[in-house]
C-alpha cells in the first residue's frame, strides 16, 4: 500500500501537483468487529429510551405532545426511526395495545 502512495505522489509531483490526503484511515480489522459492537450498543440504548417513552404514552402517564417532544430529543434516534415517523409510531403503538 505504501508503494502505491509513493507512486501517486511521484505522479502528481511530475504533473506539478501536490498530494494532500483528505481522510485519515483507521487501522480496522474485521475480526474484532469493534464498529458493529459500538453501533449495536447505541442502537440498544436508543431502543430502550424509545420503548420507555412509548410505554409511558400507552399507559397514559404522558400525553401525545410530551411523548413526541421526548422522542424528538432522544439522541441518535435515527438509528431506530426517522424523526418524520414519530407521529406514526405513537399512533400505531396506541392502536396496537
Amino acid at each position: 500500500m505504501k508503494s502505491k502512495k509513493v507512486h501517486i505522489k511521484k505522479a502528481l509531483k511530475n504533473k506539478g501537483l501536490t498530494f494532500v490526503p483528505d481522510m485519515i484511515l483507521l487501522n480496522y480489522t474485521k475480526e474484532k468487529n469493534t464498529m458493529s459492537k459500538v453501533k449495536q450498543y447505541y442502537t440498544n440504548e436508543v431502543e430502550k429510551a424509545v420503548d420507555n417513552i412509548t410505554d409511558d404514552y400507552i399507559m397514559n402517564v404522558i400525553d401525545y405532545a410530551n411523548a413526541k417532544e421526548k422522542l424528538e430529543k432522544v439522541e441518535n434516534l435515527e438509528l431506530v426511526m426517522y424523526k418524520e415517523n414519530i407521529d406514526d409510531h405513537l399512533y400505531y403503538a396506541k392502536e396496537s395495545k
